[in-house]
């Protein structure tokens, strides 16, 4: 996102209009505890962090989806929920920004921990930065 202000409009209405349910999302705009353009009450975010620092979010916009943010595995640039539809099994989303201006294997190492935590099935979403420092 790039920290756009005029994309969360975007991937609303595309996202209503498809049926997407749940977003990851990486450089994102917050402005204090909340990430700017989805703070409705029909949509839960999960941010990477809570100063206003965060880097990375999940938004989970189907009520029927329960969320738990494990905010022990989450960092600045990792946002980590487990989410679970009604009577479904629990799946772990993961949420990551790789900064482009630190080296790749610092956050392919901070990922290998969170896996290593997770006995669940995981899906990730993350910004790479292919062009980052080895």
């Amino acid at each position: 996102m790039n920290g756009n202000h005029l994309v969360p409009d975007q991937i609303l209405d595309y996202s209503r209009a498809n049926g997407v349910e749940v977003l990851l999302l990486q450089e994102v705009p917050t402005s204090g505890n909340r990430l700017v353009g989805f703070d409705y009450s029909a949509v839960r975010t999960v941010l990477s962090c809570k100063e206003g620092s965060a880097r990375a979010a999940i938004v989970v916009l189907n009520q029927d989806i329960e969320v738990v943010a494990l905010q022990g595995l989450s960092d600045r640039h990792f946002a980590v929920a487990s989410l679970r539809k009604r009577h479904g099994q629990a799946v772990v989303f993961v949420s990551a920004y790789f900064r482009y201006s630190i080296q790749t294997h610092i956050f392919t190492a901070r990922l290998g921990l969170i896996l290593d935590s997770i006995d669940q099935d995981v899906v990730i979403g993350a910004d790479v930065n292919a062009h980052s420092p080895q």
